[in-house]
């Protein structure tokens, strides 16, 4: 584990690190280190567009 990394969105530190969860490759000349905080509310952003893309039951009782 690798210390004082900073999430490149919040600019918190990132506890714990792990290239695993926090590194994200963009391409070939960018990457960045995103906390896991920020990484679940992208994730849940993400969700919620494909909610409205792809409206399913499920999609729908989750995100109204």
């Amino acid at each position: 584990m690798v210390k004082n990394k900073i999430c490149v969105l919040c600019e918190k530190p990132i506890n714990n690190y792990n290239a695993g969860f926090n590194h994200f490759k963009i391409d070939e000349s960018q990457e960045v280190d995103i906390c896991l905080e920020c990484v679940d509310k992208f994730s849940k952003w993400q969700q919620s567009i494909l909610a409205k893309l792809f409206p399913t039951k499920a999609a729908k009782k989750r995100f109204g």
